[in-house]
């Protein structure tokens, strides 16, 4: 078939030429194609046509094109071989194609040679760089990125995928494609990079694999026909090509779909694809009709196309251009001249240069008509770009869905929507419904969503283990919120809670890890805070914030010792006494004893009752493991349970009406006091205390509350610092009115669930909690859970105790002691060929580090057989020279290895030659990031340029600039990194804000126009990688520019650092200030240059690898895989070529550059230094160490630097300040935003017009907020209030209207006290609130006073009296039976056993019970009961201060149901949401009066006008603060969401803004903000319900733990009994001569005995512990053995030995 088609293309042209040869001049053209594939057969068809459609209308031209077809195949040394074949032989005048990118990349540059212009209309790639004579006449894959992008914008999806070839057509387009996407908001979550050549299908089942596990589900291909198809059949076959995915290819696919086969149009059902749209003509249809007709007369056997593809449009438009330009040029007789600019004639790839080259490369720039495939106009050289078709595969067939324009960029307003669908598109898996594109549970995956397992308050979240199942229970508030959320979205999401938990059961860190680690979400009690929001997303806030300060009450009484009367003065002093004493003991008692101490097991039952007690007046998690020091604290914490129990109650009790006196509120009084202060581990309040002053030895960390309530009776801590509803929860349930709130509430954002970056669900989420909100679903969950407590259930295996696991000792490497095998006779010579450019710096020093490594390595190892021969070869800088000189080294030298090229773009095409001749190409100084499978021969010595992305990303995430600019080359070197660099940024959240490609041919005008451009842009941080001669340039320019001064931010990558000591002094003083990333290389001298060391190295790792295989000669065997014996690049394979491969890929040893290690061919990556360029010096100022990804406990927020910081930087203009990354920009367009123009409240917002200017004058609390909040943006916004109002200046609506203009584009954003709504979210986005939520009702309330008998019966109800009088009994009993066998105080008459079991459980109530307990199960008995004493006496004193001290409003009974049953009217405010919610509420319209000021509800409310006022909590509390002596707030707060900032859907601004919001709300400066303009109520909130009755139901599960408990104890006890005494049993029952109940009374009798173990010398005592204590000793001797030799900790098999050895200690 490739013969027909060739064989008829030369016999047509032959023909045309001698028809024309005696009155036409003739015009050679060669022609450059892949016969074998879809593309060439068309282009070739194409072409024919051309050629004889455009002479047959216009027979009268002067010229005759004809054509010279060459087969390139798919290999670029063909596609050479072909043009030097063309250019040199038959000389020609044009060349179209090459048909690849990669092909053309080579051919441009011959042709550029010899002037002779090379046109491809296939090569598409926008990475091709772009020499004078090459042309595009094809569109460049760049022009179609906005179309995909108005695609996924048009349908909101956020996150995509990218699937691309690993090749210059596929990178290409990368860095294009992630700026579109970044222009429409969506993020790059997965870049999928696929080999062109695939070693096997596997490759692409396991990368489909990988995408199916992920969430998002939008997929851009971007590869050529042949791998899209097996990728699409993969992915039929993996089940992705069904409901909810969505696969969008580029034009390439689209171009040749009807040539695919009919099972690959199969597998692409609901494909969307953009095409150049091509305009219907009758010229367009009858051509069709005769290129079919010609494509089966050349092409027999092949299938004949339905269509002309783009391409065979494009190549008919290009024969049609040529053939004009030609006769525009109008020359006779063809010429070349001989090319003298080579010095070397033996190159190769040296041709003469065309004459007429430059007249017929202008007379094609100037070619402009209509051709087949629309407007033919070549703009620099490349074809200019046309809309785009929107194309659906639907069955076989390709159907238009929508239509895409380039939009103007002048348009002062554009459409958010550009692209235009008609149609309805059928989507994979034959569905119409538009897919949201992510899936929730990948591959039916459930949702792993995180909980934190921290003990304390459970009412919030509590995380229980089954420990028959081991499975976990987890409920709480939280949880309940989010299954409530969950449920209430649009679709349904599996999901599962996985508890945040170490092995054993214990937390396993703080919050900030939680939200940092592998989990799909995380709900909880975790806090908004400006750090989290750096590497989480947040939903809107579902629980209020704040920060408040919680004091013991003390009492104001002129009598000085009245606050002393509760305790009499020998019980302080001895409670102090004891308090000193007990730390004294505990000290004593454990600063010896060693934690891998080991015990009988009843003192490991003894830890279960101990941590608990621990927990109650402890911070410290410290184990205990001496008895001794366990009963002391257990002692102590009896104590001080009783204590603060005994004075609470009697305080409350006996000074209830004395007035409270003001606590301490000062927080500059606590810090300079030295006051202890404490707040909830692992809470970021602890972090926010630092901030206010206090000093770290001073925060106390707790856990529950009963920890608190300890720590503040006790003294331990003066305060406590919390969140609100931590507070709120503590002062109701624990510190029984003896605490209260002081002070100022400290803001700080709320509570939210917590989602990873960039996740779409966090937006409907968020949605679904409005609307949960404004239905009072969210209130009234609060509401079951803050009223009805749950019981504590302190679990003791949370606390066990864990050995520590010691480090092994380092085993050092042994080194090879001799060398295996023969020696041979005589040294081996290995030929070695070098490709460097000799008059570059790189050259120059490259040349001389491989003499010296050649020197060196054979000196030092003068017994090796084998010897290494270099064969330098200059390549002149040139791809051809590298070529040439490869082609010289393999053909003629016969070479085993190449070292070089020295460039990236020479690599790639020696490396094909390596490839073909199974030589090594090994390059140190080729350091582009491109794939290369395993099987090819190129090895890179030099740190791949990918390893350096992260390095550089650290730098932005440590300064927290959010925005960069991106400068480089355009070249391989240059534009292989972009894509590495721009999904670095994305990872640190940064912006690539411009993209400045820079030709290495550019003009310095050129590069000072490109400079002045970013000049004027607000970003200030560049990012440069290009060559060090084009950077010199760049900084030379950008001083002229003005670029070098403060405020800027320049960052090279390393081939630049590595050059800087071989910079000329002037471009070294054009770099004060610039940072940089080079590889860190140990002991080195900063000044020598690492590509030298990576040449050094690479000789040495090459000489190494020789002497491992040991060959003696080397042998080349003929290469017969081509038929063409003619072919140039033919040459020989190496034989040894595998072996010195594999050699090569397993030396590793420490070179001057470090560690020597090849990783699938590429040199390991090592950490890299951060340098500071200061004089004539790189200075190092950090050091970055890639983080471990597999690390559980890795901290977001970490960089990588060296102890995460940076030593002080020399910027540009010799500034220390570090600059923040951007400017206001010297122009832009403004934002417009919208202002309510809404009168009542002038505190919120105010508008004034001045009558004489007609100038408006807008200020207010949220303007200041706005103001300050876009202020503390990482970057620059320009903005304008404008008002809402008519041209009268009246209010043009209300928010809702104000909303939608927003939507409509007429504003960028609306700020004012604009409430977050369900309604308002469906069509714009709103930030994170900037003020709380909720709706409250205020009236007029009167007093009454509180009196009645028997009060003090009131906090408790009859049935939980009587149940707690049982419980005394039963716990009394229980532990007399559990003692009286072992304990001496529990022997005696009945009537002292009878005492003692009312005795002992009373007086745990009010004072410590002086019996010693010594039965562990007692222990554990009392230890629950103290617990349900704790709680109850706190619970009856907290209700009973309440009821005593809380004034009962006379109309606090009243209800929104009450109001609308009577139809009473209610005041609201003018325009504001609550209108349409209390009409949702049950109001009549009628009955809701409007008002605009707060006179106007002043005025309502005294003349009854309105029985109650509806506002917002912030309009409530600045109308109270006006009248605080005529109303109160009363009833209950409707929850609804808070007041935000509004944008436009999809806004960038909406992350930031919030963020900011969060950063402000933590440093407390929107506090600031606020007191300006709000002044604080004084009023005293009557909202708070009056206390009732504590029912039974609410301690029913605390009884019913504690019975339970206590009733095991028995069970065990009996069980305990029954075993050791079984033989005495045995004998009793087995006895028939006595009775049964006989039998009784002598098991019972003996039951009452003492247990004989229980009584043990005092010798016996001490011989254990001296015993025991000789164990512990050995293992700690050990230790500090270990810590003298330099490890951290003692050898794991010393301990195990240590803790197994005999003993001999007393049984216990």
């Amino acid at each position: 078939m490739k013969m027909h088609l060739f064989i008829s293309l030369s016999l047509l042209s032959l023909f045309l030429s001698l028809c024309n040869s005696q009155r036409n001049t003739t015009f050679q053209v060669g022609v450059i194609l892949d016969a074998n594939t879809a593309n060439g057969r068309i282009g070739n068809t194409s072409l024919l046509l051309a050629l004889s459609d455009f002479y047959s209308i216009n027979s009268s031209y002067a010229t005759r094109i004809v054509l010279h077809p060459r087969d390139s195949g798919p290999q670029v040394t063909v596609a050479a071989a072909s043009a030097l074949n063309l250019l040199k032989d038959v000389q020609v005048d044009a060349i179209i194609g090459p048909q690849s990118s990669t092909h053309a990349n080579f051919v441009s540059g011959l042709g550029n040679a010899a002037h002779v212009p090379v046109i491809s209309f296939t090569a598409t790639s926008p990475s091709l760089s772009q020499p004078p004579y090459f042309f595009q006449a094809a569109i460049n894959d760049a022009a179609q990125v906005d179309a995909i992008a108005a695609i996924v914008k048009y349908f909101h999806w956020n996150q995509i995928i990218f699937v691309y070839e690993d090749s210059d057509y596929g990178n290409g387009i990368i860095p294009y494609l992630s700026n579109a996407f970044q222009q429409v908001n969506a993020r790059v979550s997965y870049r999928s990079v696929i080999p062109l050549i695939l070693e096997n299908n596997s490759i692409i089942d396991q990368e489909l694999d990988k995408m199916k596990n992920m969430q998002t589900r939008v997929f851009v291909v971007h590869t050529t026909t042949l791998l899209a198809s097996q990728i699409f059949l993969k992915a039929k076959e993996a089940g992705m090509m069904s409901e909810g995915y969505v696969w969008i290819v580029t034009t390439s696919i689209m171009n040749l779909f009807y040539s695919l086969n009919s099972s690959v149009q199969e597998s692409m059902q609901g494909v969307l694809g953009v095409k150049p749209l091509v305009p219907s003509s009758p010229t367009l249809n009858s051509t069709t009709i005769r290129w079919k007709k010609k494509f089966a007369e050349i092409n027999p056997g092949t299938p004949v196309p339905r269509e002309i593809n783009l391409y065979g449009l494009w190549a008919y438009d290009t024969l049609s251009a040529l053939a004009q330009a030609a006769e525009k040029v109008g020359f006779r007789e063809p010429s070349y001249l001989q090319n003298t600019s080579a010095i070397n004639y033996t190159d190769i790839f040296i041709t003469g240069t065309s004459q007429r080259g430059q007249n017929l490369r202008g007379a094609m720039l100037e070619t402009d008509f209509k051709g087949l495939s629309g407007n033919f106009t070549l703009v620099n050289g490349k074809l200019e770009p046309s809309p785009f078709q929107i194309m659906n595969v639907n069955g076989k067939e390709l159907r238009e869905v929508g239509s895409w324009t380039p939009l103007l960029q002048s348009s002062s307003r554009m459409n958010a929507n550009t692209a235009i669908f008609p149609k309805n598109i059928t989507w994979p898996g034959e569905s119409t419904n538009v897919p949201k594109g992510w899936e929730v549970s990948p591959s039916g995956k459930k949702l792993r969503v995180g909980v934190p397992a921290k003990a304390g308050f459970d009412e919030f979240v509590k995380v229980e283990m089954d420990p028959q199942t081991n499975s976990s229970n987890v409920s709480g508030l939280y949880i309940d919120l989010f299954n409530y959320v969950m449920a209430a979205l649009p679709y349904v999401v599996q999901y599962e809670y996985v508890p945040f938990e170490t092995s054993d059961g214990t937390s396993a860190v703080n919050y900030d890890s939680l939200a940092n680690q592998n989990f799909d979400a995380a709900v909880g009690d975790i806090t908004i805070t400006a750090a989290r929001s750096e590497y989480v997303d947040f939903t809107l806030p579902i629980a209020l914030g704040g920060i408040t300060i919680t004091q013991k009450i003390e009492f104001d009484d002129k009598s000085k010792d009245l606050f002393t009367k509760p305790l009499n003065k020998n019980l302080w002093l001895t409670a102090i006494a004891l308090f000193i004493f007990t730390g004294l003991a505990l000290w004593i008692l454990e600063h010896r004893l060693n934690p891998d101490f080991r015990g009988p097991p009843s003192e490991h039952l003894g830890l279960i009752f101990y941590i608990p007690f621990m927990s109650l007046v402890h911070a410290n998690r410290e184990k205990i493991v001496s008895n001794s020091a366990r009963l002391v604290l257990v002692v102590w914490v009896f104590v001080v349970l009783v204590l603060s129990a005994t004075y609470t109650a009697n305080l409350s009790a006996r000074f209830t009406h004395i007035e409270l006196k003001n606590a301490d509120t000062d927080v500059s009084k606590l810090t300079r006091g030295g006051y202890s202060v404490g707040c909830r581990r692992g809470s970021f309040v602890c972090t926010f205390m630092k901030g206010l002053g206090f000093n770290d030895s001073k925060i106390q960390t707790y856990t529950s509350p009963k920890d608190f309530d300890s720590a503040l009776n006790n003294g331990s801590i003066k305060a406590m610092f919390s969140r609100t509803p931590y507070t709120d929860l503590f002062l109701s349930k624990q510190c029984n009115r003896t605490c209260m709130k002081v002070g100022p509430t400290y803001p700080s954002e709320g509570f939210a669930f917590v989602f990873p970056k960039g996740s779409p669900l966090v937006a409907d989420v968020s949605r679904a909690i409005i609307k949960l909100t404004e239905r009072h679903n969210i209130s009234g969950t609060y509401k079951k859970w803050i009223t009805t407590l749950a019981p504590k259930k302190y679990d003791p295996s949370d606390y066990k105790w864990r050995s520590v696991k010691l480090k092994s000792f380092r085993v050092l490497f042994g080194i090879t002691a001799g060398i295996t095998g023969t020696c041979l006779l005589r040294n081996t010579t290995f030929q070695v060929g070098v490709i460097l450019d000799a008059n570059s710096t790189n050259g120059r020093i490259g040349n001389t580090s491989l003499l010296s490594a050649l020197s060196d390595f054979y000196s030092s190892h003068a017994n090796y057989s084998t010897r290494i021969v270099l064969h330098p070869r200059d390549s002149g800088g040139r791809v051809t020279g590298a070529a040439t000189s490869a082609i010289n080294l393999l053909k003629d030298v016969q070479v085993d290895a190449i070292i070089g090229p020295q460039t990236s773009t020479q690599a790639y095409f020696v490396i094909g030659l390596g490839n073909a001749a199974n030589v090594p190409v090994v390059s140190f100084s080729a350091t582009t990031p491109t794939y290369y499978p395993k099987d090819s021969y190129f090895v890179q010595t030099a740190i791949n340029d990918g390893a350096q992305v992260d390095a550089i990303a650290a730098i932005i995430k440590y300064f927290k600039w959010s925005q960069v600019v991106l400068i480089y080359e355009d070249s391989d070197y240059g534009i292989g990194i972009t894509p590495y660099l721009s999904n670095a940024f994305q990872q640190v959240n940064a912006r690539v804000s411009y993209r400045s490609v820079i030709p290495i041919s550019a003009t310095d005008d050129f590069i000072l126009q490109e400079l002045y451009k970013m000049k004027t842009m607000q970003t200030r941080v560049f990012v440069v990688h290009t060559t060090s001669g084009l950077a010199s340039r760049i900084f030379l320019k950008a001083k002229e520019a003005e670029m070098m001064s403060e405020g800027y931010v320049w960052i090279v990558t390393t081939g630049l650092m590595n050059l800087f000591y071989s910079l000329d002094s002037n471009i070294v003083e054009s770099m004060q200030g610039v940072l940089g990333v080079r590889p860190l290389v140990p002991d080195i001298n900063p000044e020598m240059n690492l590509y030298g060391l990576w040449a050094y190295d690479t000789l040495w790792a090459l000489a190494m690898a020789v002497e491992k295989i040991g060959f003696r000669e080397s042998s080349y065997l003929q290469n017969t895989s081509v038929s063409n014996s003619s072919y140039m690049f033919i040459t020989g394979k190496s034989q040894t070529g595998p072996q010195l491969l594999a050699a090569m890929n397993e030396t590793n040893f420490t070179g001057l550059s470090g560690k020597f290690h090849l990783v699938n061919g590429k040199l390991e990556s090592s950490s890299f230094q951060i340098l500071n360029i200061n004089g004539k010096k790189l200075r190092e100022v950090g050091i970055w160490t890639p983080l471990l990804q597999n690390s559980s406990q890795t901290n977001a927020n970490a960089t990588g630097l060296s102890g995460e910081k940076l030593e002080i930087i020399i910027w540009p203009g010799e500034s220390r300040n570090v600059p923040k990354g951007w400017e206001v920009p010297v122009s832009g367009k403004k934002l417009r935003v919208g202002i309510p123009a809404v009168a009542g409240f002038p505190e919120y917002i105010k508008v004034e017009t001045d009558p004489k200017t007609n100038s408006t004058k807008i200020s207010g609390l949220y303007i200041d907020l706005f103001d300050s909040v876009m202020a503390a943006l990482p970057y620059a916004v320009r903005y304008e209030y404008v008002p809402f109002v008519n041209s009268d200046g009246s209010s043009a609506g209300n928010y809702d209207d104000l909303s939608r203009e927003v939507q409509n584009g007429s504003f960028d954003a609306a700020v004012g006290d604009i409430t977050i709504t369900e309604m308002r979210s469906e069509y714009v986005d709103f930030t994170l609130p900037i003020e709380d939520g909720g709706v409250t009702i205020t009236q007029n309330v009167f007093n009454e006073d509180n009196n009645g008998a028997g009060i003090f019966l009131e906090p408790l109800e009859g049935k939980l009296w009587l149940t707690a009088i049982a419980l005394f009994i039963f716990t009394g009993l229980s532990l007399w039976i559990l003692e009286h066998r072992f304990n001496e105080a529990f022997r005696g008459p009945p009537s002292e056993h009878v005492g003692l079991i009312v005795y002992i459980p009373f007086m745990s109530l009010v004072f410590a019970n002086r019996e010693k307990i010594v039965s562990n199960l007692a222990r554990l008995v009392l230890v629950v009961w103290v617990f349900v004493v704790l709680i109850l006496t706190s619970t009856y004193t907290a209700n009973l201060s309440s009821i005593l001290t809380v004034p009962k409003p006379v109309n606090a009974t009243i209800t929104v149901a009450m109001l609308v049953e009577n139809k009473d009217n209610v005041g609201c405010r003018e325009g504001s949401f609550i209108i349409q919610y209390l009409i949702g509420l049950g109001f009549d319209d009628s009955k809701i009066i409007r008002y605009r000021t707060s006179d106007e509800f002043d005025n309502a409310l005294s003349n009854g006008s309105i029985k109650a006022l509806l506002s917002r909590t912030s309009y409530t509390n600045l109308f109270l603060s006006k009248y605080c002596n005529k109303y109160a707030r009363v009833d209950t707060t409707y929850d609804t969401e808070g007041i935000a900032f509004l944008f436009p859907k999809g806004s960038p601004l909406v992350a930031d803004v919030s963020r900011a919001i969060v950063k402000l709300t933590d440093d407390q400066k929107l506090t600031e903000i606020r007191g300006r303009w709000i002044k604080e109520s004084t009023c005293k909130d009557t909202s708070e319900d009056h206390s009732t009755q504590i029912s039974l139901k609410s301690f029913a599960i605390l009884f019913g733990v504690t019975g339970g408990i206590t009733g095991i104890c028995l069970v065990l006890l009996l069980a305990s009994y029954l075993y050791n005494n079984r033989d005495f049993i045995r004998r009793v029952i087995s006895n028939s001569g006595t009775t049964t109940w006989s039998k009784v009374r002598a098991i019972s009798k003996h039951f009452d005995q003492r247990d004989p173990k229980a009584f043990r010398s005092k010798e016996d005592g001490e011989n254990q512990d001296r015993c025991c204590s000789s164990t512990v000793v050995s293992v700690t001797s050990d230790q500090e053995t270990a810590s003298d030799n330099g490890d951290l900790s003692p050898n794991s098999d010393h301990i195990t030995a240590a803790a197994h050895q005999p003993r001999y200690c007393p049984d216990v």
